[in-house]
């Protein structure tokens, strides 16, 4: 694993997930990411750090055009204010994400209550807050009294509408036809590029493969 910190820097993460204390003396490594959360390395000087520290560390400037929140170890996300202290030597301290916005975002993920910064949201990235696989998870809006619908990875939810939209993540299940037989699968198929010669063949040779697939929303887990 490459190393994200100078010498000397205490790197948060790293001893929260070797389940070691945090040293009591900075300089100290924390993580800090964006509404798509990609994070990246920052590094703050005292163990308690402000909001306003955390914004200053992250560049957001003026402080006031900006929202900061700590993830918890459970994955939530805690709104911080600028005048707010965090412990980094208390597990679960080591990653921010810091959004430019004046309000929060309200919406629920497999019946747990979200607060975001932004007004809206990407599947991938509600995958990332769900702690689920990517590749083998499906993220479904749940709609009242419509008809629930995929959210694809790169679609974005709009989380500004009234009412808080409700998401559930389900493992893939997607039933595919090869050659006319019915199978489910847990991932998306990928389909191998024909040959190059697939184009010419001998007479009196055909070959035919078809795939037809649809996905469906597996039932919740009793």
């Amino acid at each position: 694993m490459r190393k994200q910190f100078e010498e000397g820097v205490e790197d948060v993460y790293a001893a929260v997930a070797a389940g070691r204390p945090v040293r009591e003396r900075g300089p100290f490594g924390i993580q800090i990411g964006d509404q798509s959360m990609q994070f990246v390395p920052k590094v703050v000087d005292d163990p308690v750090v402000l909001g306003s520290q955390i914004l200053a560390a992250a560049g957001a400037r003026p402080a006031s055009d900006f929202l900061v929140f700590q993830v918890m170890r459970d994955g939530v996300l805690e709104v911080i204010r600028p005048d707010q202290a965090v412990d980094l030597r208390s597990a679960g301290a080591e990653k921010f994400l810091v959004f430019r916005s004046d309000r929060t975002f309200r919406f629920f993920l497999d019946e747990r209550a979200f607060d975001w910064g932004a007004s809206q949201i990407s599947g991938s990235t509600i995958k990332r807050l769900a702690g689920v696989p990517g590749d083998t998870t499906d993220v479904w809006l749940d709609a009242a009294g419509g008809e629930d619908r995929v959210i694809e990875d790169k679609e974005l939810v709009d989380l500004a509408q009234p009412g808080a939209e409700r998401f559930i993540t389900r493992p893939i299940q997607i039933k595919i036809k090869v050659n006319s037989r019915e199978r489910v699968v847990d991932q998306r198929p990928e389909l191998e590029p024909a040959p190059a010669d697939s184009q010419v063949r001998p007479a009196g040779v055909q070959e035919q493969r078809r795939l037809r697939i649809s996905r469906t929303r597996s039932a919740a887990p009793a």
